[in-house]
């Protein structure tokens, strides 16, 4: 890969190389000779370092410096030095020096390493460029150059940089690792995980590799298997978390009932197991975060007890968790508003966001609040849709370790600090632990208990909750008339495609189910079963999954149950990202079927809109009883079902009575307003949290004890 003096200069200047790089190679005077001690010390040092043996490696740096004070590569090493003691200024500083005495490749790639770390991503892509255009044909260099890339989401140009590093060197590991982070990062786990095989063909003591073949076959539903690659890391590097990493797992669809109990009863014994062997972490992370712990509200049951257990495995793996921020035990300044902050990953085109953002954009209108929207992720830009367009309050994005995320949200000394959906990322979950607010407030986005400590209140409808709701919660219960979500109406086509265009049969009932696939509990097959079973014209219908794992294993339990004949009635539409087409086959089905024991969510704005009647069970969990609150609100009794048995009877009712299913339409369309465009629930949020105004002036609300 020579590069000529009219080509463009691989330094990424946009210049040609003979009016770039080819010039600054030219001006610079070369390095002073080395002789032969000096170039011993050298190797002691670098050697030292390798080592880890830090101490040793900076005294022979400076010996070298105090005789030839122009030795770029001692300068370099110390800024190897400085990197690996986290002084990255000063590391910059160095290497920078080093660069200017006597370059070389090595230099600039460490230059580029340096930046990332620091955030300044581009202007690391220009430091590994620049150290391949002094040496074109690197594997190692190429393969930075890669990951820089795709550190900034450039996917079409990181992939030719790791192709060309695998065809410098095909036995270079980190270059077919760096393609399975590509393949990853583009939705192909299948493909990700050759690449990741082939890095560990080549060389198999790789625990962080392993790690990440971990995480793609748990996310892909291959459970055991995916135990397997993270107990290969923990063999390799054993540490407390990958301890935890191959210890709690839990597959997102079951093989069975007794499966998903078996898993269970295995999560727990490994939180038993873990709190009994001990070891410290320093500081959270996202490998730290435990996925199973989102999975586990899916099973139907009451999972304080083990949320509450898990909280308390955490506190002691990483006692850092527990931070307290300085402006709580402070008397608060009660002649300005109330600053009021609500965190969460989904600022974009999401449910949550959906569900919430009426509030926080009504709450930043009140003169009583300040309001800040926090989150990690940007809000959206360019076309598509914006569910906080038009906030008025302050929107602050935090980035970082989860310690500089605590640091900065420590540092807006909130008042009032509410998770919109605690348990669904890492950082969320482990900001929960401290106590960064004054009163801090779980929100439904995951309508699930905390089991935290420190989280004061849990929101929630009181449409939805049972009479005993509050021994499901760690948290105070307040539960709202009606709540807290409001739903923007669904833009619907002029004219819906039929069923045909929409990969649907052309004739019979359809029993259609538009959730995601881990909502399907093994109780909620016997139902679908007894209901083809019953109308032998009607189809079951749901969505695939984009994670492909999911509906295979889903598919495989469902034909179990099923058998060949009824299976033939049950369909698997592709997962459907245009929501005209998602409109279409709500609008088409004879009925919307919820799942027990987790039913349905946002996608009822969907049904609502097109009238399609939405039959429910609830549960005895807040979760499984949305349904039941919708069906309140929108005063269709008749899709309320007392039990299994009568869930069945209801769907097949209102599917085969044509008169029943038009009446429940019209009732529905009459009285959908109240999910839409009514003021009730944003009115009944900001009320409640006016309702904490005098006691703010006090002192922090605590948790009432359900032990």
């Amino acid at each position: 890969m020579k590069v000529g003096r009219n080509d463009p200069c691989p330094c990424g200047s946009g210049k040609k190389y003979k009016s770039c790089h080819a010039l600054v190679e030219q001006r610079r005077p070369p390095p002073a000779p080395v002789d032969d001690l000096t170039r011993r010390r050298l190797y002691e040092a670098f050697a030292a370092y390798q080592r880890g043996q830090l101490s040793e490696a900076e005294t022979i740096s400076r010996a070298i410096l105090n005789k030839a004070p122009s030795q770029p590569d001692a300068h370099h090493i110390l800024g190897l030095i400085a990197m690996q003691q986290g002084h990255l200024g000063d590391a910059l500083g160095l290497i920078d020096h080093a660069i200017s005495l006597g370059e070389n490749d090595s230099m600039h790639s460490n230059r580029g390493i340096v930046l990332q770390a620091l955030g300044r991503h581009e202007d690391a892509l220009q430091a590994f460029n620049a150290s391949i255009a002094l040496r074109p044909a690197s594997a190692p260099l190429l393969c930075n150059l890669g990951a820089s890339l795709l550190k900034l989401g450039r996917f079409d140009e990181a992939e030719p940089a790791l192709r060309a590093a695998v065809a410098a060197d095909p036995r270079f590991a980190e270059a077919h690792s760096g393609l399975g982070a590509l393949m990853w990062a583009r939705g192909r786990p299948s493909v990700a995980l050759e690449h990741y095989n082939d890095s560990l063909s080549i060389e198999s003591r790789q625990p962080e590799i392993w790690d990440r073949v971990g995480v793609i076959l748990n996310a892909v539903n291959r459970t055991d298997e995916a135990r397997e690659a993270f107990t290969r890391a923990y063999q390799l590097d054993p540490s407390p978390v990958r301890r935890l990493r191959k210890t709690l797992l839990i597959s997102h669809v079951f093989e069975s009932l007794d499966d998903m109990w078996a898993q269970r009863r295995r999560f727990e014994a490994g939180l038993d197991e873990l709190i009994e062997a001990g070891g410290l972490v320093e500081s959270s992370s996202g490998h730290l975060f435990c996925a199973a712990l989102f999975n586990l509200a899916y099973q139907g049951d009451n999972v304080l007890p083990v949320l509450r257990k898990a909280a308390a495995m955490y506190s002691a793996l990483c006692p850092s968790l527990q931070f307290r921020a300085l402006h709580v035990d402070r008397p608060r300044d009660a002649a300005r508003p109330v600053r009021l902050g609500f965190y969460s990953a989904y600022v974009h085109d999401h449910p949550v966001a959906h569900c919430y953002a009426g509030l926080v954009k009504a709450l930043a209108e009140d003169p009583g609040f300040e309001v800040l929207l926090i989150s990690d992720q940007a809000l959206p830009q360019g076309g598509g849709r914006k569910p906080y367009e038009g906030f008025a309050g302050r929107f602050v994005r935090v980035s970082g370790s989860h310690e500089d995320v605590r640091r900065q949200i420590a540092g807006l000394e909130l008042d009032v600090l509410a998770y919109q959906d605690i348990g669904m990322d890492d950082i969320s979950y482990f900001m929960g632990f401290a106590r960064l607010a004054r009163t801090q407030i779980a929100m439904g986005g995951h309508p699930v208990t905390t089991g935290l400590p420190e989280m004061d209140i849990v929101l929630s409808s009181s449409l939805g909750e049972p009479p005993d709701a509050q021994a499901h919660y760690s948290e105070r219960l307040v539960a709202l008339d009606p709540g807290l979500a409001k739903f923007e109406r669904p833009t619907l086509p002029e004219r819906f495609k039929d069923r045909g265009a929409l990969g649907l049969p052309e004739q019979g009932n359809l029993y259609v189910c538009p959730m995601m696939l881990h909502k399907i509990h093994p109780d909620f097959d016997v139902a679908v079963a007894e209901i083809l079973r019953r109308d032998q014209h009607g189809h079951a219908i749901f969505f695939e999954h984009p994670n492909a794992g999911w509906e295979r294993d889903l598919r495989a339990r469902l034909v179990h149950r099923l058998g060949d004949r009824l299976s033939e009635r049950l369909h698997f539409l592709p997962f459907l990202r245009d929501r005209e087409d998602f409109a279409a086959v709500n609008y088409h089905a004879s009925v919307v079927l919820d799942p027990f024991h987790f039913g349905i969510g946002s996608t009822v704005c969907t049904t609502v809109a097109v009238g399609t009647p939405v039959v429910t069970w609830p549960s005895g969990f807040l979760r499984g009883r949305v349904g039941l609150a919708f069906a309140t609100l929108l005063e269709v009794p008749e899709c309320i079902a007392v039990d299994a048995e009568d869930f069945v009877s209801r769907a097949l009712r209102i599917a085969g009575d044509e008169a029943l299913r038009a009446e429940l339409h019209r009732r529905i369309l009459a009285h959908g307003d109240r999910l839409f465009e009514g003021s009730l629930f944003p009115e009944a949020g900001q009320a409640f949290f006016h309702s904490l105004l005098p006691a703010l002036l006090d002192e922090p609300l605590r948790p009432s004890s359900n032990d």
